[in-house]
């Protein structure tokens, strides 16, 4: 079955328009080729390991078909994507928007190389890809219609919010720790507010630079940031500082 075919099937892909970017999209090309053979399993590949660990993975799809479909895009807006890995996501992206673009950021020179190589092969124009530090966005080409990071992010930046145009949408995974980075959906609702709410539990590689104890975090919000549940079965608390490490209730 394609990859595309079990998505919808299962539910995890309900826009029409998402569903047929994913069918044309084949992630088998973005993978390395010892695990091209796994491209139509809904689980994480990683696609750079050093010493074992793992510096990027091609995430689950299920996982980002749900994050993108959160990101209500319509086809025309921009787009800041954090985390561009292979480009796997990118490409999804592009796709989906046929009237807009993609400004994908990610850490690591030789994966926005081997990006940049998987896109071309598509002929994705509308798709932009540098090196560089995805906490700090990309200014030069905000303001964003939405943000979507697919790495953990220990803070709520300012500087992100501030690429984020009034009403935009920002999905990302919040560092609690190591194993949990569950997923939010975060709405700029004015010039100083942001809404929140819990929606996937998941496991994301974390930006390392940008985590760890309160006190030796790089960046603070200056911002009231307001975080409102929607779903009953949220799991963390979370407060202004983005700390929430303890379960309970908001």
């Amino acid at each position: 079955m394609r990859l595309s075919d079990y998505l919808s099937l299962t539910g995890a892909i309900t826009d029409e328009r998402l569903y047929r970017a994913f069918s044309t999209i084949d992630r088998a090309g973005f993978l390395p080729e010892d695990r091209q053979q796994e491209a139509h399993r809904d689980w994480v590949i990683p696609t750079l390991q050093v010493q074992g660990k793992s510096l990027s993975t091609n995430s689950q799809p299920s996982l980002i078909a749900a994050m993108i479909e959160l990101l209500g895009l319509t086809g025309s807006e921009r787009v800041l994507e954090i985390g561009t890995g292979t480009g796997y996501c990118t490409a999804i992206l592009s796709t989906l928007l046929d009237r807009g673009e993609v400004y994908s950021v990610d850490i690591l020179e030789s994966l926005i190389s081997k990006a940049n190589q998987n896109l071309a092969r598509y002929e994705i124009t509308n798709a932009h890809v540098r090196a560089g530090d995805g906490f700090q966005g990309w200014e030069e080409a905000a303001p964003f219609d939405a943000i979507l990071a697919t790495v953990a992010i220990g803070d709520i930046p300012d500087r992100l919010f501030e690429q984020l145009k009034v009403g935009g949408r920002f999905v990302c995974p919040l560092y609690i720790h190591s194993e949990e980075t569950p997923v939010y959906l975060l709405e700029r609702s004015s010039a100083s507010e942001v809404t929140g709410s819990f929606r996937i539990d998941a496991v994301f590689i974390s930006m390392t630079e940008h985590i760890g104890p309160e006190e030796n975090r790089l960046q603070k919000p200056r911002r009231r940031i307001v975080f409102r549940k929607e779903t009953e079965n949220s799991p963390y608390r979370l407060n202004p500082m983005n700390v929430g490490k303890t379960k309970g209730h908001l």
